[in-house]
């Protein structure tokens, strides 16, 4: 799989999970592009770092995806902490869509996964999680 097919890959899985959301696949600087036209929730994938092991045929990728929803400086911490429990949700949603395809496209292994609060200049909050990816050398 080479990193586009694996870009789509995941853009597809979020358009399952977040079907009226935004996906943005870039640096932080493209995720901070956010304005009022945005539709929340947004799923952003950051770009990735590979290891090929050439003898085995084996591709192993470091992802990190964020799951956000617009966020505000006045809100309370409970209605902070409901926001960022909805992306833990999307979240889960979005590894289960990977982890339960069949047949099995990829292998996502190692989650990480962490709260964010009041990122991106305090616009949004959400989750983030990190993973590695397997996947064969294209051929």
């Amino acid at each position: 799989m080479t990193y586009s097919n694996l870009v789509e890959y995941l853009k597809a899985k979020a358009l399952i999970v977040n079907q009226s959301g935004t996906f943005i696949h870039g640096k932080k600087p493209d995720a901070s592009l956010i304005s009022s036209s945005t539709i929340f929730p947004l799923i952003w994938l950051a770009p990735f770092r590979e290891t090929t092991d050439r003898v085995k045929g084996n591709v192993i990728r470091q992802v990190t995806v964020a799951f956000f929803t617009q966020d505000s400086t006045n809100i309370t911490l409970e209605d902070r902490q409901a926001l960022i429990e909805s992306m833990w949700s999307l979240k889960e949603a979005f590894m289960s869509s990977i982890n339960n395809d069949i047949p099995r496209t990829i292998s996502a292994i190692g989650e990480s996964a962490t709260p964010e609060y009041s990122q991106l200049s305090g616009k949004v909050s959400g989750y983030a999680i990190n993973f590695t990816v397997q996947s064969k050398l294209p051929c």
